[in-house]
């Protein structure tokens, strides 16, 4: 009897850390799968319609921001910027979410908008990064650039993790 409780609780303990380590182990996919480039692995562990939707969500936020910033008392600035993000966010933003620049975004903070060719990164993009549960169904990895902490959101597909959200550095 003993030795059955034994063999269960190692088996529950063992499970349970499984369970625990899933985000991880999605992380450390999406990197290695940012790293070579594999397109197969980069749609098994990264949600792009949620990932695009997240960042235009952000470079909206920017681009209003900017636009009131630079004349808080004209509502025509973020009439202006709204109507660019509607009809030149969806491309722009197809443009941006590319493994090299998914690379760069962690990295720096900032989307690369050069047209140059860009190479594969040769490092892990979350190397010295913060892990973090936020929720039984979200999990976050922050990233320390120059321009401050950009923000991978995690989120839970049943027994798998992927990645759906980014926060830039504001």
């Amino acid at each position: 009897m003993r030795k059955t409780l034994a063999l269960i609780a190692v088996i529950v303990l063992a499970f349970g850390y499984w369970f625990y380590r899933l985000p991880y182990s999605a992380a450390a996919r999406v990197s290695e799968a940012l790293k070579t480039g594999n397109k197969a692995d980069l749609e098994d562990t990264i949600d792009f319609e949620s990932l695009k939707r997240s960042l235009k969500d952000e470079l909206s936020a920017t681009l209003l921001k900017s636009a009131h910033d630079s004349n808080p008392d004209s509502p025509a600035g973020s009439m202006i910027a709204s109507a660019l993000i509607g009809e030149l966010g969806g491309m722009a933003i197809d443009a941006l979410v590319t493994p090299s620049n998914l690379s760069v975004m962690i990295h720096s903070g900032r989307a690369n908008l050069s047209n140059g060719a860009q190479s594969q990164p040769k490092q892990d993009v979350f190397a010295d990064a913060d892990y973090e549960y936020r929720s039984l169904h979200t999990f976050v990895v922050r990233k320390q650039s120059d321009k401050g902490t950009t923000e991978c959101i995690f989120r839970r597909q049943g027994l798998s993790w992927k990645w759906v959200g980014i926060q830039l550095p504001r």
